[in-house]
């Protein structure tokens, strides 16, 4: 009887079995690293438009209303990136437009009483100012000196009137027309206005010796301007056409501020003119000296003008 003994030799197979093992762990973890790469480059195709997004909005909320997005691609993001820069256009525009309209019409608009034509009478304290000898200035400068001067004028008035409460209705060539009228809800009694109205005269005086004091410094001439002030009830409202309206007043008490105006050259102190009725309600503020009574167009009678000098002092 013979015996077979078989001998395998295992050292190949299990050579065999951990080159394999070691294969499974490096594709495993070759795929880790892959998913992972792919991860990041998923995730940052996603997180970068969305903290792109996050900056625009940032971006408007501080007034940057010119943000525009770029994105590239053609799915959702872009549509919403579009649909921003659409807002922004809109919010751009609008902004601008708002450069060309009082305060009252902004809130008409924002209110919707910009939809239909027509007006109420509220109380209110008119004010009329425009530069002295304008169309001499006018005559003897360029257009671009002209305009130059306007621009950097009223925007010391215009700055002037917000501090004190007053709403530029308009510009009309060289003159400004403010309004000092009580805000809905707002405290101000006429007689309020009609005092904010004359302090913002006086401020207006005092800024255009600043504004003339650096005029002549940089060489250029100096001008003079004068103030006409009147309170009283005033039509306000949406006036013109369905195609072309404007907010603004009209009325008795508009006219005489600004007749009263166009007579401020006759002062000899301050140039700021104000009626009768406005003096009534600021007389115990103020002090005045009165001017020869004049004709005024449309008024029957002859129209009482007094003089600011100062606001009086209590110390």
């Amino acid at each position: 009887m013979h015996t077979v003994v078989a001998l395998h030799d295992y050292s190949e197979i299990d050579y065999s079995l951990a080159q394999l093992r070691i294969f499974i762990i490096v594709s495993f973890l070759v795929s880790l690293l892959i998913g992972y790469i792919l991860a990041r480059v998923m995730a940052r195709s996603l997180i970068e438009p969305v903290a792109l997004l996050q900056r625009g909005v940032e971006q408007v909320e501080s007034g940057n209303y010119r943000t525009r997005l770029m994105m590239p691609g053609q799915d959702e993001l872009v549509e919403l990136a579009e649909s921003f820069n659409s807002m922004t256009i809109g919010l751009d525009e609008r902004e601008r437009m708002t450069r060309y309209l009082s305060k009252s019409a902004v809130k008409a608009v924002e209110s919707g009483e910009d939809a239909y034509m027509g007006g109420r009478k509220v109380p209110a304290t008119v004010l009329f100012s425009d530069i002295r000898s304008f169309t001499t200035i006018s005559e003897s400068n360029s257009a671009e000196v002209v305009v130059s001067l306007l621009n950097d004028y009223f925007a010391v008035m215009n700055k002037v009137v917000e501090d004190h409460g007053g709403d530029i209705d308009k510009f009309i060539g060289d003159a400004v027309m403010a309004l000092f009228v009580t805000s809905d809800g707002g405290p101000e009694t006429p007689a309020i206005l009609a005092l904010d109205a004359v302090r913002c005269a006086l401020a207006m005086m005092q800024a255009l010796e600043v504004f003339n004091a650096e005029r002549i410094a940089c060489g250029l001439f100096p001008i003079m301007i004068g103030v006409g002030i009147n309170s009283g009830e005033v039509i306000a409202g949406n006036i013109g056409s369905p195609g072309r309206m404007d907010r603004t007043v009209i009325g008795d008490t508009v006219n005489v501020a600004s007749r009263l105006e166009g007579m401020s050259k006759l002062g000899r102190h301050t140039h700021v003119i104000i009626s009768r009725t406005t003096l009534e309600m600021v007389r115990e503020f103020v002090e005045v000296e009165q001017l020869a009574e004049t004709a005024v167009k449309g008024k029957t009678s002859l129209v009482e003008m007094f003089e600011v000098i100062s606001i009086k002092s209590y110390n």
